[in-house]
This record gives structure tokens, sequence and C-alpha cells, in this order.
């Protein structure tokens, strides 16, 4: 593992939890998949119900920090017009896996620089771990310098395709929708919540609000992406409104 790769200290969210990410390759080249492992430490209770690990694939250079928590980032990833994009490890969902967890997930730059990934453990409603790791990526040999790295592709004439599907936080009483993560640059996206998979919609907003009349009901929502080609649509799971 090389030093000059400059990677964080794993940071924990909660006592006894932690996440480390570590560039397993000597050099990352564009154009070649470069491998990392993401690994670390929950509390047992935590893995009982599964868990996510996500990571964000930043330039450096142009978004240089990573949010606090998963929720922080996720609504970054929203607004930052094809800066950043999701890197959805093999088997990204983890279930029954016990207090220790070490995933191998590669990463193809599309430029050279300095890369930066956000990594995050997350539960159904909160964020158990994250941490940060820095390096550099060389241009591949023999060719010209092309843009700065970046998980996302740029703009095209095809619809959306979908990248990670789209997921709900929770705050207190007040769920968000958010996108997921889309090749070929949304422009807009649209909103519903359906409660107990019945074909009529409760709302269009990104939030809602966890009502009495919700309360012990499955919610779920679904996303629509468009671009000047098309539009996608793609769903959450369903979760409990308690």
């Amino acid at each position: 593992m090389p030093a000059a790769l400059g990677f964080s200290a794993a940071q924990a969210r909660a006592a006894g939890e932690t996440l480390t990410l570590v560039q397993n390759d000597p050099a990352a080249v564009v154009g070649q998949a470069t491998n990392f492992t993401a690994s670390g430490t929950l509390n047992p209770e935590d893995t009982m119900f599964g868990f996510d690990i996500f990571i964000f694939v930043k330039n450096a250079a142009t978004d240089p920090t990573c949010g606090p928590n998963f929720e922080s980032e996720s609504a970054t990833a929203m607004h930052s017009g094809g800066n950043e994009s999701w890197v959805s490890p093999p088997t990204g969902f983890q279930v029954g896996t016990g207090p220790s967890f070490s995933q191998p997930f590669k990463i193809t730059f599309t430029g050279p620089g300095t890369y930066l990934l956000c990594g995050y453990v997350q539960g159904d409603f909160s964020t158990f771990a994250g941490a940060t790791l820095r390096g550099s990526v060389a241009a591949a040999p023999g060719t010209p310098t092309p843009t700065p790295p970046s998980g996302s592709p740029g703009t095209g004439t095809a619809p959306p395709t979908l990248v990670r599907a789209p997921w709900i936080t929770r705050r207190g009483r007040l769920l968000s929708c958010h996108p997921g993560s889309w090749k070929n640059a949304p422009t807009s996206f649209s909103y519903r919540w359906y409660v107990d998979g019945h074909g009529r919609s409760v709302s269009s907003a990104s939030t809602l609000t966890i009502r009495r009349a919700l309360s012990g009901h499955t919610v779920a929502c679904r996303v629509t992406a468009s671009n000047a080609a098309g539009a996608r649509t793609a769903a959450t799971r369903a979760i409990r409104a308690s």
C-alpha cells in the first residue's frame, strides 16, 4: 500500500465502528480498472438487518471535501452537475456477515489528476462509519491529456440510464427521496410517493412527512430522470413508516 496515496484514517460515527478505504494497485492509470477495498468493523447489532457500502468518486481539484455523513454527501451528489458519481460494489448489500467486513471494488478513471473517494457504511436511516481516500491518476501511455478524473460520464444524446437505484433517508418524521445515480446527464428529476404498492401516488414532492394516516404502512418513491433525449423511471425499496 503506497504511502503516496495519502489515504485518511478511518472515521467512526459510533464507538467501535470504522471504515477504511485502500487502493490496492500501486498506480491508477486512465482507462485501466484500479482495485480498491472497503473494510471495517461494525457493532453486531448494526449488521442484523444488513447494511450498504456507498462510495462516491470525485475530482479533488474541483470538489476537495466529503460530507460529514451519507445523507449530506448524497444531497451534494444530487446538485453536483456531474462532478460526482457512485461506485457500487458487486455485493454492496450485505446481510449477516458479522461485525467485520471487507468489500473489493474497481474504478476505471476517465482522466488524470487527483481523485477523492468518499465512503460511507449506511443502515436504513443512519451512517455507521465513513472514510476518505485521495490518490493520483496517471495519463495512459501515449495518449493526449483528457479531462480530469470523474466517475460520471459527460452529456450525451441518449436518455438517462440508471447506475445506482434511488433511496430514502429519514430525519425525524420527514422522509427524503434521493434520485440515485444516472448516466447521460439528466437535466431534471420528478418524484412520486406510493403507499402499500397502490397505483395512486400520495405526493409529487421529493420529501414526505409521516403523518398519523401513514404510520404502519409501507411507502416507496419512484424517481423519473429526464433529459432532451427522453425519460426513465426507477423506484426505491419500500420502507415502513412509523
